[in-house]
């Protein structure tokens, strides 16, 4: 996959990642607004396998229900 993140233009070939976290959700599960730790080299990736969902960024974040969330900046992960 890496491999065709760099083919692809995503990621660039001297920035390939050494290590990945996987997350593993339940139907209707979600992952709160955090931000990720300073030690963590950006740039970063996220892959959905399983599901359409969006990915929200931003520093005002909204909550609009318990797995619901509003930011300036949405991306679908498809």
């Amino acid at each position: 996959m890496i491999k065709r993140f760099v083919k692809w233009l995503i990621l660039h070939s001297t920035c390939i990642p050494d290590s990945c976290i996987v997350n593993i959700y339940d139907e209707g599960d979600c992952i709160p607004p955090h931000i990720d730790h300073h030690d963590f080299l950006r740039p970063f990736c996220t892959v959905s396998f399983q599901t359409e969902s969006n990915i929200i960024f931003g520093t005002r974040l909204e909550v609009l229900s318990p797995r619901e969330f509003s930011g300036p900046v949405s991306t679908p992960l498809l």
